[in-house]
């Protein structure tokens, strides 16, 4: 599904988002993982990390994703009034679509509380992503579930990127028949930091 709203303006650039959050004994220690792609999944444009060493697989997933929009964030301003960005956000975790897809609409209904009357768990990645979704950038992004592990292209970096996997990561880049262009790679810790990126 494509998004169809421009408010008559053009489309300065299109972008595929992949995010994924990983987490060991869940709860344990986990990370996170974005890779930004243009309109046709060429270039990367950023690529983005984070890890906690208490954390959840379902919190990793949202902090992928809350990530992503803070990423959004960092580039609208430099759009030009007259254009438009569009932005296309994919995940393999079903919560986490789901929560932001469905549930969330109910939540917010019953002020951030469950059916039981229990606050909601992860409201304070929800909440901001929630206003993201549904205030901020509407218009503008979509969000998608996808399949994990099958071979995507983009899922497989987001992945690595989650699991600190640098070996997987730069083997899926070369064994894509298309090739890719690295354009920038930011985040900590290393190893996806200060290396030679072109490919």
């Amino acid at each position: 599904m494509k998004l169809n709203f421009t408010n008559n303006r053009k489309i300065h650039n299109i972008y595929h988002i992949y995010t994924d959050g990983a987490c060991s004994g869940n709860p344990g220690p986990g990370g996170y993982g974005v890779v930004v792609f243009d309109e046709n999944e060429q270039v990367i444009h950023r690529v983005l990390q984070g890890q906690d060493e208490d954390t959840t697989n379902n919190r990793m997933e949202l902090s992928a994703l809350l990530n992503a929009f803070h990423w959004i964030d960092e580039i609208e301003p430099s759009v030009p009034v007259e254009l438009i960005n569009l932005y296309y956000i994919y995940s393999d975790s079903a919560y986490a679509i789901t929560a932001l897809t469905e549930w969330c609409k109910t939540w917010s209904n019953n002020g951030w509380k469950t059916a039981k009357g229990k606050p909601i768990e992860n409201s304070d990645l929800i909440l901001p992503l929630y206003t993201y979704k549904y205030n901020k950038y509407f218009y503008v992004c979509q969000l998608e579930k996808i399949q994990g592990h099958t071979g995507n292209f983009g899922n497989e970096l987001a992945d690595a990127v989650a699991t600190q996997n640098d070996k997987k990561f730069w083997d899926t880049i070369y064994k894509r028949d298309a090739g890719c262009w690295v354009d920038t790679i930011a985040g900590t810790p290393e190893p996806y930091v200060a290396r030679d990126l072109t490919i």
